[in-house]
């Protein structure tokens, strides 16, 4: 019997909002604007940006997920509004092409494992925030009005 573990105070019941053991590693990990279980599809960007762009947070980031090598993330921070991109190469083209329709241009342009690419850059502004990342999500990502896209927005309070 191990000394440290008391048995009389150990039960079995999950905390509250908890329906399974991975519910219980989830609390506390993300802010999420949608009913747990829902899929997300380009109708959720709307209200994760906006949770996104309204946050008082001192440092705040969207991830928006439509595959394993396609994907953006969106940070705000001490260093302001930046923006990263990853894309595989058959997708490469068109994402450039998106990016330089909105004027943005990569300070930073990695090449990354599998023929992916990296892409690192400012964005000056929240303004029109929606319209490029819907942009870049269906002409750049070729996501179509029922793909799947997973979000996380993480958010974290000045110390």
């Amino acid at each position: 019997m191990n000394p440290f573990v008391d048995y009389q105070k150990r039960g079995v019941e999950l905390p509250a909002g908890c329906t399974d053991l991975i519910d219980v590693l989830r609390l506390g990990r993300s802010s999420d604007p949608r009913p747990s279980g829902a899929a997300t599809t380009l109708a959720d960007v709307g209200s994760f940006l906006s949770l996104f762009v309204s946050s008082s947070a001192a440092v705040r980031s969207l991830w928006i997920f439509h595959s394993a090598t396609s994907w953006l993330g969106l940070f705000c921070g001490k260093h302001g509004l930046r923006a990263l991109v990853n894309v595989d190469a058959s997708r490469e083209q068109a994402v450039r092409g998106v990016l330089s329709h909105a004027g943005f241009v990569p300070d930073q342009d990695d090449t990354l494992e599998n023929n992916a690419r990296g892409l690192q850059f400012v964005i000056p502004s929240t303004s029109g925030i929606e319209h490029f990342v819907r942009e870049l999500l269906t002409h750049g990502f070729g996501a179509t009005q029922v793909s799947p896209l997973e979000f996380h927005f993480h958010e974290r309070k000045a110390a």
